[in-house]
């Protein structure tokens, strides 16, 4: 839901990263869009909470924020952090 209906926050210019929070259905979901391929350091602002774990579509890994950000490896540019 949150990528059709919810509400755009751009968390960094680049790599362009944003949220889409859909508050109707507490769905939220980050992406990043032209990352580095390996290693990348993304913001997730207050969209996720420190200790919280989310799940990248497109590496299929599980990832934890630490400060605000995520650290994943993988060999995508595109990024999309989900609740699973």
């Amino acid at each position: 839901m949150a990528i059709g209906v919810g509400e755009h926050q751009e968390l960094s210019a680049k790599p362009y990263v944003f949220s889409r929070v859909d508050e109707a259905s507490n769905d939220k979901v980050v992406v990043a869009l032209d990352a580095p391929k390996g290693t990348k350091k993304m913001p997730v602002g207050k969209v996720f909470k420190d200790g919280q774990k989310f799940f990248d579509a497109y590496s299929k890994q599980s990832v934890k924020v630490n400060s605000n950000r995520v650290v994943i490896d993988s060999p995508y540019s595109t990024v999309l952090l989900e609740q699973k």
